[in-house]
């Protein structure tokens, strides 16, 4: 009809094509409901086996005393995973409460049929040993983690890990940062564990199975760096015509760098993957982003109140928080946990300010702040650091870090980019937010990584000048600049979508008590691109890594053309 000029037509072929589509995904979505509950099977045999009146573990005992009382069964719902693990709550189905945590290790991804990709089941034996040893100590500022009770052997080379149930903290922080409104006490408590988690020594060889499936990664980028360099000047984003500018040889070079540095290096205990969605927080009792009726209070961010209540109503009563997901922890270098934890929030003060929230924007950038404020003073004033705890040096790993999870995960590989605060953005505001995460990520990656004798300032219109980064001061202040001066350039080109759409994201999260899953950046961007057709963000196909080197060429062919196409091209404004 064309006296419709804005709707869009399709041919049969197209059509066609859709339907394909849909019915690739409806079967892809059938095998993973079926891969979830034969996995449910092994593990609540997995927890049977133990669960007496007899057992050592008390919560067994619990758990069998009550079924034989109540007549009750075990059973289970879903927490995360899908991908190389699974995790449950497993419960007395006639008492809720009476629950364990359980988490099942596969030594193969699930996506990857052919088992090119092997992950050592070691890793829950791992993750039990830091588990025990953190729960066990006394010490308020040690990591707050469950209580792991066992790991038991399964069918399939797999491991089964159980731990006692988190009663009273069981959402994702993630969550708060989706909202644009997040608890300051847990800032200070996360910052401080982290600190004190990056003061341990350890084994150098510890955990090592994880390392080279974090390292495989690294060829992958270098290989999208080809094909979106391929594209045409016409077509490219900002980010991609400041790669062209960096240049294969320096982008390689930055890339090799940030693997010796930050994936070889070893100096202290590293979570490896401490992002927001594997801190688990309490639940928000009413409000804003909670089921109820629609209606949210207005926060106050300078005094941390809300008309209604103080922070303790506005969040849980006591700020507690505990930390989840250590199968790859590693022996890393001081300063990358930081880094990890602060990219999320850096990414969304973007998104909430290309919606016209400016006020949260600036909250959630004083948040990752106030978070490295906590975290390098509790570095410098403790009497356990060592060189490794060089603080110019560990800022450049965390502002390095924190680059990379922006331009290579989120940017480039779209790792965790389904999650955040973008519901109800139009196309071009969503683009413009894109192109400011990467060109923030490429800077910091080219302050910590780039050549000091070539420095290539990547500028944006109506930025002045930048701080120096000879000292800490003027690192941070760097970082402060790059953010704060995108979230005004966004805020000022935005269509302001409006409150209510954005905020639908987090209570819908709630609402199904859905967990992102993580299971470590890698599995998740190696699933996108691999051969068998997990998508990137449109549900297209892409083509198989080759066999002979894992991870070390990737030929992503028409299919990624088609997703670079849809999601960074046509930008020209920015």
């Amino acid at each position: 009809d064309s006296s419709l000029p804005s709707q869009k037509l399709y041919d049969n072929k197209q059509i066609c094509k859709m339907l394909d589509d849909l019915q690739m995904e409806f079967s892809q979505e059938q095998q993973h409901l079926k891969d979830e509950e034969d996995k449910k099977a092994v593990v609540l045999d997995a927890v049977r086996s133990k669960c007496t009146t007899s057992s050592e573990y008390a919560i067994m005992r619990e758990m069998a005393q009550t079924m034989e009382k109540s007549e009750g069964n075990l059973d289970g719902e879903l927490v995360s995973g899908g991908k190389t693990n699974y995790s449950f709550k497993i419960f007395v189905d006639t008492n809720r409460s009476k629950a364990v945590y359980a988490k099942i290790f596969l030594p193969h991804a699930l996506w990857d049929e052919d088992r090119h990709f092997q992950f050592d089941t070691l890793r829950a034996v791992s993750e039990y040993d830091i588990m025990s040893k953190l729960s066990s100590s006394s010490d308020e500022a040690v990591c707050k983690v469950a209580t792991p009770l066992f790991v038991l052997d399964v069918s399939g080379n797999a491991k089964v890990l159980v731990a006692e149930w988190a009663e009273g903290t069981e959402e994702q922080w993630g969550n708060q940062f989706l909202d644009g409104h997040v608890d300051s006490r847990v800032v200070t408590k996360v910052a401080q564990a982290m600190a004190q988690l990056n003061l341990q020594e350890i084994d150098y060889d510890w955990n090592e199975a994880v390392r080279p499936g974090l390292q495989s990664i690294n060829p992958i980028i270098k290989s999208v760096y080809v094909k979106l360099t391929s594209t045409s000047d016409f077509e490219c984003d900002r980010v991609m015509k400041e790669l062209k500018e960096v240049g294969q040889d320096q982008f390689d070079q930055i890339v090799d760098s940030y693997c010796s540095q930050l994936q070889e290096q070893r100096q202290v205990l590293c979570h490896n993957d401490c992002h927001p969605f594997n801190i688990l927080v309490e639940p928000k009792p009413m409000g804003e982003g909670t089921e109820g009726d629609g209606e949210e209070d207005e926060l106050d961010l300078t005094s941390g109140t809300a008309e209604s209540g103080t922070t303790s109503e506005l969040f849980g009563p006591n700020g507690d928080y505990l930390i989840c997901d250590w199968e790859t922890a590693i022996c890393g270098p001081a300063g990358k946990d930081a880094g990890i934890f602060m990219a999320f929030p850096s990414a969304c003060t973007l998104c909430l300010a290309v919606q016209g929230y400016t006020a949260e924007s600036f909250h959630l950038l004083d948040c990752a702040l106030d978070f490295w404020t906590t975290y390098s003073k509790a570095i410098s004033t403790s009497d356990r650091k060592t060189e490794a705890h060089n603080l110019p040096n560990l800022c450049r790993v965390a502002l390095g870090t924190l680059g990379a999870n922006l331009l290579f995960n989120l940017y480039m590989l779209g790792v965790l980019a389904d999650t955040l605060p973008l519901n109800g953005v139009s196309e071009p505001d969503a683009k413009r937010v894109r192109s400011s995460i990467g060109l923030v990520g490429l800077k910091l990656l080219l302050l910590a990584f780039g050549k000091d004798d070539n420095p290539i300032q990547i500028e944006v219109e109506g930025e002045e000048a930048a701080p120096t980064t000879d000292t800490v001061e003027g690192l941070i202040a760097y970082y402060k600049s790059a953010i704060s001066q995108h979230i005004e350039i966004l805020s000022e080109s935005t269509t302001n979508m409006g409150n209510k759409l954005r905020r639908a994201k987090s209570s819908f999260l709630r609402s199904i008590r859905r967990r992102v899953s993580d299971s470590s950046g890698f599995e998740e961007a190696t699933s996108r691109i691999s051969t068998h057709n997990l998508d990137w963000s449109d549900h297209k196909r892409v083509a198989a890594f080759d066999s002979s080197d894992l991870g070390a060429s990737v030929d992503l062919g028409a299919s990624m053309a088609s997703f670079i196409d849809d999601n960074f091209l046509d930008d020209d404004d920015f």
